[in-house]
């Protein structure tokens, strides 16, 4: 089976101001990361969001479609998406 490449980010600068809690534990992290390996599926992680974003905008297929999942961390995604896919077209 195929899949998309996946974007992942730990979003540290927008979300550790609300604490500990919604900081990504090491372990986590590592069992997502290793998990994701062994499935097959293509993940890159990125601890800022901005940087995810332009990362995923950058990669964007023309008619592409750029898939935005995520909790706290991910509040400012679609706007940064927004404007970057608008300076992209």
């Amino acid at each position: 089976m195929h899949y998309a490449p996946v974007i992942v980010t730990t979003s540290d600068s927008d979300v550790e101001h609300l604490g500990a809690d919604y900081l990504a534990r090491p372990e986590e992290l590592a069992a997502f990361m290793n998990r994701s390996r062994q499935l097959g599926l293509a993940c890159t992680l990125y601890h800022q969001l901005p940087e995810a974003i332009a990362a995923a905008v950058d990669r964007l297929p023309p008619r592409g479609t750029l898939l935005l999942l995520g909790t706290f961390g991910m509040d400012r995604g679609l706007s940064l998406a927004a404007r970057l896919l608008a300076a992209k077209s």
